[in-house]
């Protein structure tokens, strides 16, 4: 599995069916994937990645070409999202086009490659991702915020993928192949050599820290399972590992308080979309299981906290198992209340938006192909929230107020 499949993978994991899965580029050849969405692994098709911006022809983000100047998906109407069988148009909850050209900035700007898995500090002033601008395989990145120079964290020959930082700002986390399968590392932001975290000969992708910055939460695809496991471990004693729950994305809250994790799941009968859902993370256990965000007509995918704790960002991929040749699927960028209220898009259904992580700014960014490629942009959420909570709205402040700031770098 190399990074540009791993990547279609986390951006288009959203019902339990193979044809919508997978991917590589078209110049590099195919691969399979065997990745488990529902009891039983499943293998999954192959796909082309999105060509560059200057091809005249693009391939959406399921291999479906785009012609010209796109026009095709921009003058398409935004099909309605069903949020627990509501099918929501022309109320409060059904948001609004919040992306226009004075609400959103491009933060990434290759024209080659892909830019992906971005991660902001807590001070919200650098953004880590991973990215294939400069060769094929996939490595770290880290940029300031605002500012367009990047710094090359890692340069193995396999592929760095999905990293995170550390709360302090002073490491990252991310997930590698150069091991021979995907492995948990941790390494500075000053550069150095990584140090490996999981050691199982099973694949193991996308870590979150802990508050504490003690214990990492990651997801495993289980050898005797055969499904997506949520698994933690202590990066002081990294064979000290738990088993929490079966889940795909897991995410630790920022809130001490809250103590929970948050993931997507596939449902076990029916269209097998994906879910949003949350544990409780109590003793090392996970408990009680809690469904936060489920679409009658879409899959729910990518969920990542506000830093406050009090609300996510998540995907909602529209009709994911439908095709056409004039059009890709919809997916867009929606926030929620931790309690499942206050619904509200911030994009409006013109192109592909994925993997959303929110700044403590207020900001979100996420990957969107709207410059021909895939490349990270942000939106801001003032408007949003407004429309969520019109007579208070509150700015999500970089951490809660009762926790305390960490070691290391500092606001």
């Amino acid at each position: 599995m190399n990074a540009k499949a791993l990547f279609l993978t986390r951006r288009l994991i959203v019902v339990g069916t193979a044809a919508l899965l997978g991917g590589c580029a078209a110049n590099s050849g195919s691969v399979a994937l065997k990745m488990e969405i529902s009891e039983t692994p499943v293998e999954i098709v192959t796909v082309p990645l999105p060509l560059p911006a200057q091809h005249p022809v693009t391939a959406g983000p399921l291999g479906v070409e785009q012609i010209g100047n796109r026009a095709a998906r921009i003058d398409r109407p935004a099909a309605l999202v069903g949020l627990y069988g509501e099918m929501l148009g022309g109320t409060r909850d059904a948001g609004g086009p919040f992306d226009g050209s004075s609400n959103i900035a491009q933060v990434t700007f290759t024209v080659e490659g892909a830019c992906f898995d971005p991660d902001i500090d807590r001070t919200g002033t650098q953004m880590v991702f991973a990215s294939t601008q400069h060769r094929d395989s996939a490595d770290i990145y880290l940029k300031t915020i605002p500012g367009r120079t990047v710094t090359q964290l890692t340069s193995d020959p396999a592929d760095d993928v999905m990293p995170v930082f550390h709360p302090s700002g002073a490491t990252i986390a991310f997930a590698s192949n150069r091991a021979g399968n995907w492995d948990i590392y941790v390494m500075s932001t000053d550069g150095g050599q990584p140090m490996k975290v999981t050691d199982d000969p099973e694949h193991e992708l996308h870590p979150s820290w802990s508050p504490d910055g003690e214990r990492l939460v990651y997801c495993k695809l289980g050898s005797r399972s055969g499904r997506w496991e949520m698994w933690s471990a202590d990066t002081k004693k990294p064979g000290v590992r738990r088993f929490l729950d079966y889940g795909l994305f897991p995410q630790w809250s920022p809130d001490v308080a809250r103590s929970k994790i948050l993931f997507q799941r596939a449902r076990q009968r029916g269209s097998r979309h994906h879910s949003i859902w949350t544990v409780d993370y109590i003793n090392g256990d996970a408990v009680r299981p809690t469904e936060i965000v489920s679409a009658a007509n879409a899959a729910v995918i990518n969920p990542a906290w506000s830093p406050d704790g009090r609300r996510i960002v998540f995907v909602a991929v529209v009709e994911p198992e439908a095709s056409s040749s004039t059009q890709s699927q919809q997916s867009d960028v929606w926030i929620v209340n931790v309690d499942g209220s206050g619904r509200t898009n911030l994009t409006n259904g013109r192109f592909a938006n994925f993997q959303p992580v929110w700044s403590g700014d207020g900001q979100v960014f996420f990957v969107s192909d709207r410059s021909g490629v895939d490349n990270v942009w942000a939106v801001t959420t003032t408007r949003a929230l407004e429309a969520i909570e019109p007579y208070s709205v509150k700015m999500t402040s970089a951490m809660p107020e009762h926790e305390h700031q960490p070691p290391g770098r500092q606001p």
